[in-house]
């Protein structure tokens, strides 16, 4: 049996992914502006094939990713970057795999970024998209299951929207890599508090970009663990990284909704944050195996 310094040694993959975006200036992030930031670490829009419902006087583009196969499952994916970052190639390339792997059509969801909007306009903006699926222009709609897939802030999306929304039809959630937690402190933050992705300066920058006040960070629906009812989720899938400071807010969010007897399963594989976008194998594939049996069950 290895001891666990051992057991929790970093890959060279997952380091060679660290390398290149700390090489790029990941660290500095907290010392430029938004538009530095964007235009270093992913930017990159694409209004191609992309739809626009008007909801309450608000436009909200989507995009739609066919199964290759018929199927009854319906995914909304909510990506990550902060709420500051959108690269829709790399998303585009997300929602393919995601309905190649698990034979689901995939919706690529734009919610409107900080800090050119402010919580809780982009959690109002997924919950008023969830309220009106019906007036979508996709065959068959009704007749879906509905799932939520977030990663990273888009997890937190997911998480709060259904809170905020109510809405009880959504047949799953699955987090990966899930920010859950913006008040309290963890072990894996101090652990992971630089070099590992989402360094603390790195996190509280992009933290003031979204919320308005310090005293957000209390608000359920920015750190979804303080959240008393949690009743109206559905089961959960989370995959978490060990090494990465949200790691442990995963663990907690996963054990609140076992003590209030809700379905959740949670695996943690021995890479970095963003993994799955970033398909830092073999855990991608791992997880995408454990991701395929969540939703067939």
């Amino acid at each position: 049996m290895l001891d666990l310094l051992e057991e929790h040694k970093l890959d060279l993959l997952s380091k060679k992914y660290l390398k290149a975006i700390y090489a790029k200036g990941y660290a500095n992030i907290p010392n430029l502006s938004i538009d530095e930031v964007r235009s270093k670490f992913g930017f990159i829009g694409d209004n191609k094939d992309f739809f626009s419902i008007n909801l309450n006087n608000k436009n909200i583009s989507y995009k739609l990713f066919n199964s290759p196969v018929p199927t009854n499952k319906l995914i909304i994916y909510l990506h990550g970057g902060a709420y500051v970052l959108r690269n829709d190639k790399q998303n585009a390339r997300n929602c393919l795999e995601i309905a190649n792997r698990t034979k689901s059509d995939v919706i690529l969801l734009h919610y409107s970024l900080t800090p050119e909007v402010k919580f809780p306009e982009p959690i109002n903006e997924v919950s008023l998209f969830l309220q009106n699926l019906d007036k979508l222009d996709i065959k068959d709609i009704k007749s879906k299951d509905i799932y939520l897939f977030g990663e990273s802030s888009g997890a937190n999306l997911a998480v709060a929207s259904i809170l905020n929304s109510k809405v009880n039809f959504i047949k799953g959630l699955i987090l990966i890599n899930p920010s859950l937690d913006y008040y309290n402190d963890y072990g894996s933050k101090v652990e992971f508090s630089e070099n590992y992705l989402l360094d603390e300066n790195v996190r509280r920058y992009f933290a003031t970009q979204y919320i308005n006040t310090e005293e957000d960070r209390k608000n359920p629906l920015v750190s979804p663990v303080l959240s008393e009812d949690l009743s109206i989720l559905p089961k959960t899938f989370i995959a978490n990284s060990y090494h990465d400071p949200v790691r442990d807010e995963a663990f907690v969010f996963h054990a609140k909704l076992l003590g209030k007897n809700l379905d959740s399963e949670l695996h943690t594989f021995n890479t970095i944050h963003s993994f799955l976008s970033m398909n830092i194998k073999p855990y991608s594939d791992h997880c995408f195996v454990y991701i395929e049996s969540f939703l067939s069950n």
